[in-house]
């Protein structure tokens, strides 16, 4: 009986782990003491039986498509942005127009600063890792 239930706890834990759903980092992204949440976006990630790309739309419909409502930031806020996980290069943070068109964000340390005009904000967040790459997307808005 003993052989019996480790053969069937060992059999179990193999299912387990080979149905882990191994998913892309997700970035922590803070600004004033307040986290931001974030969507994911655009990602390819080795997963433990397949590889997986997931193409979304653009960050701009994205947003409006989820009714995504921005955090509010004081204008010229410091945004710090972190993973759990070790990234294989440097994160890269983008900014979105009402044209769908977007500009690289200078960071450092990572950190960067909100924009001094008052305004709603999209960003995306790229990271890379030995397993993929990933992106996510938020938004603020600047008030005084």
């Amino acid at each position: 009986m003993d052989k019996f239930v480790a053969v069937l706890v060992v059999i179990v834990l193999a299912i387990v782990i080979l149905f882990i759903n191994d998913e892309p980092p997700k970035p922590q992204v803070v600004a004033n003491g307040k986290t931001i949440s974030t969507l994911q976006s655009t990602y390819c990630w080795k997963k433990i039986l397949n590889n997986e790309c997931v193409d979304m739309i653009l960050p701009t419909d994205q947003i409006a498509k989820k009714k995504v409502k921005p955090t509010i930031v004081a204008s010229n806020s410091a945004i710090q942005i972190q993973y759990k996980k070790q990234l294989k290069s440097p994160i890269e943070v983008s900014i979105w127009d009402e044209k769908s068109e977007s500009k690289t964000v200078e960071m450092h340390d990572g950190i960067f600063k909100a924009p001094k005009q008052k305004g709603r904000y999209i960003y995306s967040v790229a990271g890379h890792w030995a397993k993929g790459s990933s992106t996510a997307i938020f938004m603020i808005e600047v008030r005084d």
